[in-house]
Parts: C-alpha cells; sequence; structure tokens
C-alpha cells in the first residue's frame, strides 16, 4: 500500500527552509500538493544535492520573485553542465549557475524508479544547511541584482558583504521591521 505522504522541505521565497508533508493519491503521487506549494505547474532541477529533487514553478521565472541562488558543484562542473546564466560555459565549482524563482520543494527520489520519495534525515538536514547557509533567503534577488547591474557574482567574491543598491545604508529607507521605532 502506497504511504499517504511524501516528508520533504519547502525553501519559501521570503525565509528559512520548513519541512512540509505533501498528501499523496492513493497511487502515491503527489502533483496536487506539490502544485499547491510552486504555484501551478511544476519542473525539476535533479542535479543539486544527490538524492534529492529540486521542484519548482516552471514557469517561475515569470510569475515570481528571484529565490534562491544555485552554485555549480565540483560534479556539476566535472559532468559539463552549461551556466544557466548564460548557457556558454561550464560553471567552475562555487561558481553561480542559475536562480530559482519562486517556492521550492526538495524531494526525495527513489533511483530505480525515478519516483519522489520522502527525504532521508540525513538529505532533509543536507538541503537546510544548503538552503541556510550556501544559499540563504535572498541570495537570488542579490545574484539577479548584481547580474542586472553587471557585477560578478557573491559566490565569485564571497569577502564582498556590501549592497550593491545601497538600499541596506540609506537612511531614508524604512523597512515593515523599522515602522514604529
Amino acid at each position: 500500500m502506497a504511504q499517504n505522504f511524501i516528508n520533504g522541505i519547502l525553501i519559501p521565497e521570503d525565509g528559512e527552509p520548513r519541512r512540509v508533508a505533501l498528501e499523496t493519491d492513493g497511487r502515491g503521487l503527489m502533483g496536487d500538493a506539490l502544485s499547491r506549494l510552486v504555484g501551478g505547474c511544476f519542473d525539476t532541477l535533479p542535479i543539486v544535492i544527490p538524492g534529492v529533487d529540486l521542484w519548482v514553478n516552471d514557469d517561475g521565472t515569470s510569475e515570481f520573485g528571484p529565490n534562491r541562488a544555485i552554485y555549480a558543484t565540483r560534479a556539476m562542473e566535472e559532468r559539463g553542465y552549461l551556466s544557466q546564466i548564460d548557457y556558454r560555459h561550464v560553471p567552475a565549482e562555487g561558481e553561480l549557475y542559475t536562480i530559482l524563482h519562486g517556492q521550492i520543494v526538495a524531494l526525495g527520489f527513489d533511483p530505480n524508479s525515478g519516483a519522489s520519495v520522502s527525504l532521508t534525515e540525513e538529505q532533509a538536514e543536507t538541503v537546510t544547511e544548503y538552503f541556510t547557509e550556501t544559499s540563504p533567503a535572498g541570495s537570488g534577488l542579490l545574484e539577479n541584482l548584481r547580474l542586472r547591474l553587471g557585477l560578478p557574482s557573491f559566490a565569485a567574491d564571497p569577502t564582498d558583504t556590501s549592497d550593491p543598491t545601497g538600499i541596506a545604508t540609506s537612511s531614508d529607507v524604512v523597512t515593515p521591521s523599522m515602522k514604529g521605532l
């Protein structure tokens, strides 16, 4: 009998990764639940974390804001994956590979059948670490701004913590957290 839920990690646009349970139908399929989480039709990026599929809205770049930056891994470099930024070169390990838009759902997959399965505890920890340390909230927006301004990727200079827009240092900007102060 198929399990009723597949356990994964939701990576929201504006927050930290959190565990989710996607309800499955009688055959173990979770398309409806996944569609609700990513906001429509979905596609997968299976190459970032071994054994993990990252599910995103397949039209996310036009419908949602930039969420997380994805940086090339050694395996991606060795296998010759083309940059999804310029489609002209193979990014070196740590170099910006792509920017994912909208909510992201991380699920495990069965290599024999290709079916989505619950993340193992180790996979869940790896996903959470990646999307809080390597690619934290705001990384997609930051990399998008740097690209638009012609600045190198943050990954190319991780010591550069300056805000390329000057927004964060402006005393004229009032953020929601500053209201009422």
